[in-house]
């Protein structure tokens, strides 16, 4: 369908329902056999309120940063050079992110441009090819990752900026799974470039 490319767009043809917008599918593939998309613990709680970290904070600490809850976390300074890290308390296969703003009524500080890094030991630190996005709703990652260590940096600022996250995915394939955690059968590739990050 794709002439053997792992994205393309489809035009949509012969469809008058809104004559004057331009209309495609975007299709893409992955080696993923099923694509594992549970919460790694963060909004629901699990992942414990030490396991979060941030550069700074202004009014809130970092754990106020679980997607779906009243607060959030904000930085001291600006965003840019800020940074929120939270410990996902072993090695996870990391495969979706999904963000919010501080405010569900005011999108201005839900839009703005992210980066998520990854590591498993929180000393090397890796830059995903899809880990730049734009805030709010779910970030699929095209390539799924191994971390233990997720942050998440903002690369624009804004006044209004606030975060609150989750990180999706599962337990990583061959692991021990822990309770409460569903193993699923999938298959990736690593295809990521590594670099070195003042992240302690």
């Amino acid at each position: 369908m794709c002439n053997s490319q792992q994205r393309c767009h489809i035009e949509l043809l012969k469809d008058q329902s809104c004559p004057a917008t331009y209309k495609y599918l975007q299709m893409v593939y992955s080696c993923e056999q099923k694509v594992c998309l549970d919460s790694l613990g963060i909004a629901d709680g699990s992942v414990a309120d030490s396991s979060f970290k941030a550069s700074s904070m202004k009014d809130a600490t970092p754990v106020k940063a679980r997607l779906n809850r009243e607060s959030c976390w904000k930085p001291s300074r600006n965003p840019v050079g800020s940074w929120i890290l939270v410990n996902l308390g072993y090695k996870r296969k990391v495969t979706s992110t999904v963000t919010q703003g501080w405010d569900s009524n005011n999108t201005r500080s839900w839009d703005i441009k992210l980066e998520m890094r990854l590591s498993v030991d929180k000393r090397k630190w890796t830059k995903h090819p899809d880990g730049k996005f734009i805030g709010g709703g779910t970030h699929l990652l095209e390539t799924p990752a191994i971390a233990q260590y997720v942050c998440i940096l903002p690369l624009e600022n804004c006044p209004e900026f606030g975060l609150r996250f989750d990180i999706l995915g599962c337990a990583q394939e061959g692991s021990t799974v822990r309770p409460g955690v569903t193993k699923r059968n999938t298959l990736s590739s690593e295809r990521w470039s590594t670099l070195q990050y003042g992240i302690a």
